[in-house]
């Protein structure tokens, strides 16, 4: 198939655009006025901070990205209908929010029951990484709380998985709402998407470009290769176990820069 906005060729089991990184499923108008909500939710010193960042649009970034998937959203519609689902979903999402904003991320993308967020654009961190597995793990600790609720509502619990990856995309033009365009280059977010594959709902999973950066401070299980799809290499991925009480020794600023420059020769070509 190709993608719709740059004509790419691209493997058939791609969910973005290899070149540009845009999604290759429409996006519903009821998604798109949900984004408007999300994004309307930015605290003010957030939303300023963004527009300070609006200079710099048009430079490579290196992100993480942060990709939460609501598990049995199928079943979910067969049993509520799609109106009612789409309400449970969307409140889940929603209690994603304030905590990725606290960690200072940005809502990119909401398309059915998937949540993409960005760590390192259009705001920077030197720990971006590192910030976007604290949120991914507050994430999942708050929707352990609303399960809670839909199990005594519905008789179900709610459920989703959360993978995170890093990698390169160009940032563009940030609006007063917070949305922008972006292209995630080479494939960054088919990675984190295809985590997926490892089936583990309520875990949060990385693929080893995130592993490297926040190794110090999480104990992580190394949970092997997953298939990247058919079209690409597998990729080493670990679970999140806990935060670490005491992060291991790293090697200060000047350190983590060579760290990070250190780990970039070790990414695949098209993070180049």
């Amino acid at each position: 198939m190709n993608c719709p906005n740059c004509r790419t060729e691209l493997p058939s089991e791609a969910r973005f655009c290899m070149n540009c990184g845009q999604p290759l499923q429409a996006v519903a108008a009821s998604d798109s006025r949900h984004l408007s909500q999300m994004t309307a939710a930015a605290p003010a010193p957030l939303l300023e901070k963004a527009r300070q960042a609006n200079r710099l649009t048009g430079e490579r970034r290196m992100v993480t990205a942060l990709f939460v998937d609501v598990v049995a959203s199928r079943a979910m519609i067969a049993r509520l209908g799609a109106d009612a689902a789409a309400e449970v979903i969307y409140a889940g999402l929603d209690i994603a929010c304030p905590i990725i904003y606290r960690y200072e991320g940005t809502i990119t993308q909401l398309q059915d029951d998937e949540l993409l967020v960005f760590f390192g654009a259009p705001i920077v961190h030197e720990d971006d990484p590192v910030r976007a597995v604290y949120a991914a793990l507050d994430i999942l600790e708050a929707v352990r709380q609303y399960g809670l609720e839909t199990q005594a509502k519905y008789g179900f619990d709610f459920e989703v998985r959360i993978s995170l990856s890093t990698g390169p995309v160009t940032l563009g033009p940030v609006g007063d709402d917070l949305k922008y365009e972006y292209s995630a280059l080479g494939g960054t977010l088919n990675l984190v998407a295809h985590i997926e594959a490892a089936k583990l709902p309520m875990n949060v999973l990385i693929t080893e470009y995130t592993y490297r950066f926040v190794a110090p401070f999480f104990d992580c299980t190394d949970l092997g290769q997953v298939s990247g799809g058919a079209n690409s290499r597998p990729v080493h991925i670990y679970r999140i176990e806990c935060a670490r009480p005491i992060p291991a020794q790293t090697r200060g600023l000047a350190g983590c820069k060579a760290q990070w420059l250190d780990a970039r020769k070790n990414w695949p070509a098209w993070c180049s």
